[in-house]
């Protein structure tokens, strides 16, 4: 239902938003298939979106999806209690983090970068300071 509309007539309109195994190429729901695809969903950020769209029911004011949000809505698909979520959702973790280069690794590899990179500078910089400080340049 759009609610605009149903403010501006006076009655609700009803609508048919998606079907399931339509949206996400599902043969069925058996839980073999929500399965299969919560493992395309940590991969393929388009899908994931389209997922968040339908969790948000279509909804223009949703909230921005960042990994951590993407990570924790792909864990509660697959931990269905509490005390399982550490060790169902490592995986999924790691795979979203991995997608979205945002892990330890990611967080290790551009540190060094930008270590690497102001290393470089220094030689450039040291050669500068005389020149700023005598007046010459």
């Amino acid at each position: 239902m759009n609610l605009k509309e149903a403010n501006l007539y006076n009655y609700p309109i009803w609508y048919k938003l998606y079907s399931t195994r339509a949206a996400y190429g599902l043969p069925s729901l058996s839980p073999a298939d929500w399965d299969s695809m919560l493992q395309k969903l940590t991969e393929d950020s388009d899908l994931f979106d389209l997922y968040y769209k339908h969790y948000w029911k279509n909804s223009p004011v949703r909230p921005v999806c960042d990994a951590n949000c993407r990570k924790r809505m792909l864990c509660d698909l697959r931990s269905g209690r509490s005390h399982e979520r550490r060790s169902l959702c490592q995986e999924i973790e790691s795979r979203v983090d991995a997608s979205t280069k945002t892990g330890w690794r990611s967080w290790i590899l551009n540190g060094l970068a930008l270590s690497v990179s102001i290393f470089m500078a220094i030689p450039a910089l040291t050669y500068s300071i005389p020149k700023l400080v005598l007046g010459f340049g």
